[in-house]
């Protein structure tokens, strides 16, 4: 297995956080809520709507079993995750508590897969001057 490096540099996490922003809302936000949720990626691609809103619409408490050490996480999305996610919310046109928050682009109710999410971080890392080694988990390092 290949080492990947956390970005460290703050002035590159603005740039990278810029960038996607201006791209693709989907992958801002994944960007962001990984970064600061640290969870695995294959544990953040299957969170769905119903774990981080309640029936009226505001955030809650994460509570999920990792898939890996299947250990119980509660997590609190900080100011800049509910940001992010609200702007993905803003930027869909409905949305169930079924839907993934990181839906593929291939059909319904598909999460983006982890090999596309290795892309996309990839691509943006590239695009603004990483030039660490830079992969999904990147994100819970960082």
């Amino acid at each position: 297995m290949i080492s990947v490096d956390p970005i460290r540099d703050e002035q590159k996490i603005q740039t990278m956080k810029s960038y996607l922003k201006g791209k693709n809302v989907r992958d801002y936000a994944l960007f962001v809520v990984g970064i600061n949720v640290a969870l695995r990626i294959t544990d953040l691609l299957a969170l769905k709507w119903g774990d981080i809103l309640d029936e009226k619409g505001i955030f809650k408490e994460i509570r999920l079993l990792e898939g890996k050490t299947k250990k119980e996480r509660r997590i609190q999305l900080n100011k800049p995750s509910q940001r992010a996610l609200e702007a993905l919310l803003g930027s869909l046109d409905g949305y169930s508590f079924d839907d993934y928050l990181f839906q593929s682009r291939e059909g319904a109710q598909k999460p983006l897969s982890r090999q596309q999410a290795l892309n996309i971080l990839k691509d943006a890392a590239k695009a603004v001057g990483i030039k660490d080694n830079v992969g999904t988990h990147s994100l819970r390092k960082t």
